[in-house]
């Protein structure tokens, strides 16, 4: 049985450096899945998935007529291995279109049930009249006809809102995050609430509709992304801006729509990259600290630039001072690449996962996007250990690849999916799943002195520890799940003595998959990506 070795050290492992993403294999072709057909499916903006690993893909599909382009829902379905289920709508797709020709879907979620919430906008080409609509579908691809009225709920206003994404509050209630236009000029921070059936709930703001214009009125608010607070807050980022500029903006409110006062500066977090900058995406992370990232464009040499911001707030809107430097990771060695941030995440050792998309600006009449990664410590330092220094480039085919969405599945694989665009020719979308290497990352445990922990992996039943101790103290061995849940536990706060030390762990008749094991002593702690066959 093939033995894995690693190093414990104060001191990045030597034997992890230049790792790579590994695409998984099983998945697709070569762990890739590329639309090949604009009138099925095209762009795929954002997943969801089930506890069989089937991914659910909201896209795009295109048809053009002798006078109109129609762009309509596409909701595809694969299964596990990459095929599309065709058991789901038509051979995998289902395809819904609106009466006013264009129908767009920016966000999806899984509701508790497995229902899958769909919230995007309408635009109807001959009238310019733009819907803000919902929509809710089974997990056979069938509409929910019970949801607003007949499957669709649908809000008009002479002040559109242009959504963002859709999420369930704990207390069942639907929420849609919006950006307003407002008549004046400006745009305002929005919220749509929704009773659970898909009818708008008049109990909240006025009717339904709680929308934040920022106090002066020189300036205008732009929502990006929004997520909700286990305790029902809600956290929405974007931009301010006047016609100086713009600067990074986050904002919380409570769940009745109000502004929640004592987050960031009496409400209030606004951070000046020095260019015009926006936070494109945030996630909580297990602890409550909240990450962001983004961009900051810079033209103001005469070149265009694109700098990727990234940072973490406490739970209260301060910025985290342990995470990089005074709450922002540091990124001078790959600004020259022109990169921007659209996704970050914790990832289910505690690390985190960042990714976007890098900008070949050089030539302004043909530019080029690729798709990065980059991971970073728990204390916001960037892993160089990973692809080229850092970060890890890949091109997806395309001229202009752009990632969408990325998320962690039950598995700890790495799930992403984007588009593909190309000026001639059709558009793709594409799902990739990337393996990531088994790390221990970077850790500080003053009493482990530099040793060899060594085990089976894959691991079938047993598992065998071994570490060495500087001096006797107590030492705890957990067994978690991806999502950090606590399994079992092998040892706990048992003293050992300073030198040798060896436990044998038993992982039999555990589900095959991917598991923590976490180490503790009474100064720090780690954890071990294992694999059970």
């Amino acid at each position: 049985m093939k033995t894995l070795s690693f190093v414990f050290g104060l001191l990045f492992l030597n034997s992890l450096n230049a790792q790579t993403l590994k695409s998984d294999s099983s998945f697709a072709e070569l762990g890739k899945y590329i639309t090949s057909n604009e009138e099925e499916l095209s762009g795929i903006f954002d997943i969801e998935f089930d506890g069989d690993g089937n991914i659910y893909m909201l896209g795009s599909g295109e048809r053009l007529t002798a006078d109109s382009l129609f762009i309509y829902l596409a909701l595809g379905k694969l299964k596990s291995d990459g095929n599309f289920d065709s058991q789901f709508g038509n051979n995998g797709i289902v395809h819904t279109e609106h009466y006013s020709s264009q129908l767009y879907m920016d966000g999806s979620y899984t509701q508790s049930d497995g229902k899958i919430l769909l919230a995007g906008h309408t635009f109807d080409m001959y009238t310019g009249e733009l819907l803000t609509v919902a929509q809710r579908y089974g997990i056979d691809g069938k509409q929910d006809l019970t949801f607003g009225n007949l499957g669709t709920f649908t809000l008009s206003s002479e002040e559109p809102y242009l959504s963002t994404n859709v999420f369930e509050l704990p207390s069942g209630k639907i929420i849609i995050s919006a950006t307003k236009w407002l008549e004046n000029g400006r745009d305002a921070f929005s919220l749509i609430r929704l009773n659970n059936d898909g009818t708008i709930d008049e109990d909240f703001g006025d009717d339904g509709v709680k929308a934040f214009e920022y106090p002066d009125i020189n300036y205008s608010i732009k929502n990006y992304y929004a997520i909700p607070q286990p305790d029902g807050k809600i956290i929405i980022a974007g931009h301010i801006e006047d016609f100086n500029g713009q600067d990074m903006l986050m904002m919380r409110f409570m769940e009745d729509g109000s502004l929640d006062s004592s987050f960031g500066q009496n409400g209030y977090f606004i951070f000046d990259g020095g260019g015009y900058d926006a936070i494109d995406n945030l996630s909580l992370q297990s602890d409550g600290k909240i990450l962001f990232t983004g961009g900051s464009i810079d033209d103001s040499s005469g070149e265009f630039k694109n700098n990727l911001i990234a940072g973490r707030l406490n739970s209260n809107g301060s910025a985290d001072e342990s995470f990089g430097e005074n709450g922002f990771a540091n990124f001078d060695s790959f600004q020259s690449l022109n990169p921007n941030g659209f996704q970050i995440i914790e990832a289910p050792d505690g690390n985190i996962m960042l990714a976007g998309s890098v900008y070949d600006l050089e030539d302004s009449d043909e530019l080029e996007a690729d798709i990065f990664f980059i991971r970073m410590n728990k204390n916001g330092k960037v892993d160089n250990s990973l692809g080229n220094d850092g970060i890890y480039i890949e091109d997806f085919g395309g001229l202009f690849d752009n990632l969408y969405r990325m998320k962690f599945d039950a598995q700890g694989r790495i799930i992403v999916c984007g588009e593909s665009i190309n000026f001639v020719g059709p558009s793709k979308g594409f799902v990739a799943i990337y393996i990531p290497d088994l790390s221990l990352g970077k850790f500080e445990l003053n009493n482990i002195n530099s040793s060899v922990l060594t085990y089976p992996n894959p691991i079938v039943n047993e598992c065998t520890i071994k570490y060495d101790l500087l001096k006797e103290t107590k030492v705890s061995i957990d067994l978690l799940n991806v999502n950090g849940n606590l399994i079992k536990t092998f040892v706990n706060q048992d003293v050992k003595s300073s030198g040798s030390n060896q436990e044998s762990i038993s992982m039999e008749g555990l589900t095959p998959g991917i598991y923590l094991i976490r180490i503790k002593t009474e100064l720090g702690s780690t954890t071990v990506k294992v694999i059970k066959q």
